[in-house]
């Protein structure tokens, strides 16, 4: 079983720590060598100081035989060995007292000659451990060598003293670089820990939090950016979701309580014939005809359904040029015809070319056209206008009828949606979708359907598509 990881918090204060303490024991490290380096150099100087050592060969104190031990008042140790390395005579200095004496067994003349007067390095008489740094010189008999040592103890000392402030320096420094970095760390992630609060809320069910503004150009300025584009991008999309199946559940309700009304006359007029309620065959005819005529309505609000869906599935649709102008003058003429009590305005312009789909594009404007001749009474006025630019192709179709609430005017393309019955002749020929499926065609063509109309009286869609472009 794996260990649990610890957090992003607790693996930064330790990496920070770590990487601190390597620090530190590496400075220790170089400075103890540079320390002890420069302390054995000063010592070296100071043997080099007196580095004329053969003079003291002839002096009463080292060759006249007098008692050994003398003092000299310094640090050194000054001996005098003959050929075979064994000490003839030793004087200490009053600062070397007390310490084991120099052992130069073995400083034979050949050794001493070879050193040709670099200091080195001999350890104590019967403990190896003290250590001393020695000079040493042929006597001016040739034959006998004087050395003159000195205790490397105070550097020993030293260095141990140093080490102990190393250690205690080092121990203070990782405990204020621990607050520090625990400090710091808390503050960085502080806007992390916002980010996850943020996530939590959203995770309940809460769409609209946003991560909170951090500042711009920094890597967390970044995320927080980022995330709030996402999430914006994920509220809308689940509002749009949400509204769409609000929308597909008032289709299906809208679309079966449609369906129902011809059933139910139908299934109605079936059951008067199979139990032989109607008497006569006039009754019987009416009865059919009835039956045919409800078929025929639900044979339409089917089309206007499947026509729908497939406009809701953006499936492609024919893309040719198709000149306006001449559908509108068309649907015109066949409103003229259809409606001959009505005054139709149509003036032929100029060609005003899109691209699209022939058929449905004359689908949309004959439905505007029905609607204007359904909503206005003998006599009225309706207005076919056409205009274009090298940009847009304008088609506007006005009528002089009963004017609409504002709440009608932003209703008027809801599938299934139906006005005040005043704006309607004949009251229940409508399916209520031919708005409805007129602004899914012109957006499916990348235009836009639009409706102006107030109570005052008079209504004008307006057609709004790309013009084609110029070959």
């Amino acid at each position: 079983m794996m260990a649990p990881r610890q957090s992003l918090r607790v693996r930064l204060a330790v990496g920070t720590l770590v990487l601190t303490a390597l620090g530190l024991a590496l400075a220790s490290i170089v400075g103890s060598l540079l320390l002890r380096d420069f302390l054995v150099t000063q010592v070296d100087r100071q043997l080099a100081g007196n580095n004329r050592l053969d003079r003291l060969g002839s002096s009463p104190q080292m060759g006249g035989g007098g008692p050994p031990g003398r003092q000299l008042p310094s640090p050194f140790v000054l001996s005098r060995v003959d050929a075979t390395g064994q000490v003839i005579d030793q004087v200490r200095g009053t600062q070397a007292t007390g310490a084991p004496a120099p052992d130069l067994s073995g400083l034979t003349a050949d050794v001493v000659r070879a050193l040709r007067g670099e200091p080195f390095d001999v350890s104590g008489v019967g403990d190896p451990a003290y250590s001393y740094r020695a000079t040493a010189t042929l006597a001016r008999d040739g034959a006998s060598s004087i050395v003159l040592a000195m205790s490397t103890e105070p550097i020993d000392a030293t260095m141990q003293r140093a080490a102990i402030a190393s250690l205690a320096v080092g121990a203070l420094t990782l405990g204020l670089v621990g607050l520090l970095a625990g400090a710091v760390i808390r503050v960085g992630l502080r806007p992390l820990e916002e980010v996850e609060l943020t996530a939590e809320r959203i995770a309940a069910g809460d769409l609209t939090q946003r991560v909170p503004d951090m500042p711009a150009g920094t890597e967390v300025g970044r995320l927080a950016a980022s995330l709030n584009g996402m999430l914006a991008q994920i509220e809308s999309s689940f509002q749009d979701s949400r509204q769409s199946q609000d929308r597909l559940r008032r289709f299906v309700a809208d679309a079966s309580h449609e369906l129902r009304t011809p059933l139910t006359t139908i299934r109605g007029y079936a059951e008067l014939a199979r139990t032989g309620a109607l008497g006569d065959e006039a009754e019987r005819a009416r009865a059919v005809g009835r039956i045919e005529e409800e078929a025929k309505r639900m044979g339409v609000l089917v089309d206007d359904l499947l026509l729908l869906a497939r406009l809701d599935q953006h499936r492609p649709l024919e893309q040719a040029e198709v000149d306006l102008c001449t559908l509108v003058s068309a649907s015109a003429a066949a409103l003229r015809l259809a409606c001959p009590d009505r005054e139709i305005s149509w003036l032929a312009g100029d060609p005003a070319v899109v691209i699209g789909d022939d058929m449905r594009l004359r689908q949309v404007i004959d439905n505007l056209a029905s609607n204007a001749a359904a909503h206005t009474t003998e006599g009225s006025m309706v207005t076919f206008s056409v205009v274009a630019d090298a940009l847009r192709v304008r088609v506007v179709v006005a009528d002089e009828g009963p004017g609409m609430t504002a709440e009608e005017v932003h209703r008027a393309f809801e599938r299934f949606y139906r006005g005040d019955p005043s704006r309607t002749r004949r009251t229940g020929t409508g399916t209520g979708l031919g708005l409805s499926i007129a602004e899914a065609i012109i957006e499916a063509h990348g235009g836009a359907l639009t409706l102006a109309s107030s109570p005052a009286g008079g209504t004008s869609v307006t057609i709004d598509l790309p013009a084609a472009p110029v070959s």
